[in-house]
């Protein structure tokens, strides 16, 4: 079994989205939703199982910031 990149699941999660997982991760975040709630969002809402630290890097990789509102890690 062939490990999948960060790149590929970012890109295999954004298709299921239909290309709108950058604005939903912007929208969430400027929600003041945590990276734990986004992560339990996209497994129940949408069946994609991913890390926080996931959610993490592929808002950073976006440039998607926290809310004033949550401290920093």
């Amino acid at each position: 079994m062939q490990h999948m990149s960060r790149t590929s699941q970012y890109e295999l999660a954004d298709r299921l989205l239909g290309g709108t997982l950058t604005l939903k991760l912007a929208s969430w975040r400027a929600d003041g939703s945590s990276l734990e709630d986004i992560a339990y969002k996209l497994r129940a809402e949408h069946d994609i199982n991913v890390s926080t630290a996931t959610v993490y890097r592929w808002c950073a990789a976006q440039g998607i910031t926290r809310p004033e509102t949550e401290p920093a890690a």
